[in-house]
């Protein structure tokens, strides 16, 4: 139970950090990055919007595409020659990255909702 709801956490937050990542590289004429950054949020919506029947395998690929989406947030950033930004995009790559495993090597975590 406490893994779904951090794994709906983790969905929540990454729809708000990607869309809004998705609408600066829109206004920087980024139109790949943004694309795939808005894809990848639309799939977040989707894990909320229709939970029923999610098996764990569905929130570990889901939870790398998050970190693929952060990396490529970072590498963005580092190829600007930005300050520090990109450090915060690092770290929430990791932690996608580190979630996707807990969640993988748990084995009592996030089973098929059926029955509930």
């Amino acid at each position: 139970m406490q893994q779904e709801r951090l794994s709906r956490f983790s969905s929540i937050l990454a729809i708000f950090l990607f869309a809004m990542s998705a609408a600066s590289f829109f206004q920087n004429n980024q139109f790949l990055y943004g694309l795939i950054l808005l894809t990848i949020s639309f799939f977040n919506i989707i894990i909320i919007v229709f939970p029923k029947d999610k098996k764990k395998i569905v929130f570990v690929t889901l939870n790398l595409l998050n970190a693929t989406a952060a990396g490529i947030t970072a590498y963005d950033y580092v190829t600007k020659g930005n300050a520090y930004i990109q450090y915060i995009w690092m770290l929430t790559t990791l932690i996608f990255f580190v979630f996707s495993i807990f969640l993988l090597v748990k084995k009592d975590g996030l089973k098929s909702r059926k029955g509930s």
